[in-house]
């Protein structure tokens, strides 16, 4: 089946959505600094090396939560809006909470599956890979769970396996060009009005104002990933929903 859709005309209804609702988008996507800026002052201070790595493991355990929590609820959000209906950020909120341990479950049974593949054979690994791309969005966005999410994004996939390689993959490629172009051209004018040469800050130890500007720069780039990744997610799952369409076998 042709998609009505390529990764570039999503990229671009992502790109406008995201400009409508920057504030919004961004204001939600700044609490992910805090866990980061935390990590970064970690480093100024003279703990023992014990004690400062158990600090940094719980920052990013607590990074990591938030994360996901964040994430379920821009999810939510963003497909609330694309398909205009009006719900409570409080409402959501509160969802997104009880979404948090289902979404870890899927992901633990999603990275056995696909990493059993990888350790049988590479091909088996890339293959679950992509057939179990959808499953982590699917128990937020469908109600799925545990195994049902990995058989309903399977099922989302069937038929059009290059399809889903091409969208999974493209989309992220095409914005991680566009953000590596982007930070060179920032670190090439920082550097051409320093007069620095830009080859000392690749050296180790990487100066700390290249990663900070780095990691407020991806934070606010990640929204727009979000928003992508639910039009691809409503594309496959619209076009032909797994519920509903048949099974043909032997078919990737």
């Amino acid at each position: 089946m042709r998609l009505p859709a390529t990764p570039l005309h999503l990229l671009l209804q992502s790109y406008r959505l995201y400009r409508e609702q920057g504030a919004f988008y961004m204001g939600y996507a700044a609490w992910l600094l805090l866990p980061v800026a935390a990590l970064f002052a970690l480093s100024f201070f003279p703990f023992e090396e014990n004690v400062a790595f158990i600090l940094a493991l719980l920052l990013s355990v607590a990074e990591g939560l938030l994360s996901l929590y964040i994430t379920i609820f821009l999810f939510l959000v963003t497909d609330k809006r694309l398909g205009h209906i009006e719900e409570s950020h409080q409402e959501l909120l509160l969802r997104s909470r009880t979404l948090l341990k289902p979404v870890i479950l899927v992901a633990l049974l999603q990275a056995i599956v696909v990493l059993g593949g990888l350790i049988l054979f590479l091909i088996p690994g890339l293959i679950f890979l992509i057939w179990f791309s959808f499953a982590q969005i699917a128990v937020i966005l469908d109600r799925q769970r545990g195994f049902n999410a990995l058989a309903f994004s399977r099922e989302a996939v069937r038929g059009r396996f290059w399809h889903a390689v091409w969208f999974v993959l493209a989309g992220p490629l095409f914005l991680f060009c566009g953000y590596a172009l982007l930070s060179s051209l920032v670190i090439s004018l920082v550097a051409l009005l320093t007069q620095t040469d830009p080859s000392t800050w690749t050296q180790t130890p990487i100066p700390l104002w290249i990663e900070a500007l780095d990691a407020i720069a991806q934070t606010f780039l990640y929204p727009l990933l979000l928003i992508y990744f639910v039009l691809v997610y409503r594309l496959f799952t619209r076009e032909c929903p797994p519920s509903t369409k048949e099974t043909p076998s032997a078919t990737t």
